[in-house]
């Protein structure tokens, strides 16, 4: 595989990674607004439903994200507002991936002169 080839797999991979903590991102801030501005409740609404299952939770967690997305404003102003950590956790996580790629890029740049070094000395 050529050497473009590596590069722009390892910005896919950065990319997927970032898109990934932001939708996470989002999906803990649509919740706490969802929670907090709209009273919702999984299960009966008197409390935890023992017979929660995790599959039915995921499933709440990310239908709300999606039907969360009209009401953008509203969620961001209240995450602003009430949630301020969820920004600093998730950008965190947002500015240790950039990190990560600037990392990951250097080495992968040092391999490569590395090998273009040995390269070099097996044909003299």
């Amino acid at each position: 595989m050529s050497d473009s080839g590596e590069n722009k797999s390892l910005r896919w991979m950065i990319c997927v990674l970032m898109l990934a903590i932001a939708a996470l991102g989002w999906g803990f801030a649509a919740s706490d607004y969802a929670v907090a501005e709209e009273d919702f409740r999984l299960g009966d609404g008197v409390g935890p439903s023992p017979g929660l299952s995790y599959r039915r939770a995921r499933g709440a967690f990310i239908r709300n994200a999606i039907e969360q997305i009209p009401k953008a404003p509203a969620v961001i102003s209240h995450t602003w507002s009430k949630a301020r950590w969820i920004f600093y956790v998730f950008g965190g996580l947002e500015i240790g991936a950039v990190i990560l790629a600037v990392v990951a890029m250097r080495v992968e740049k040092g391999l490569a002169e590395m090998g273009q070094k040995r390269k070099g000395k097996r044909r003299t």
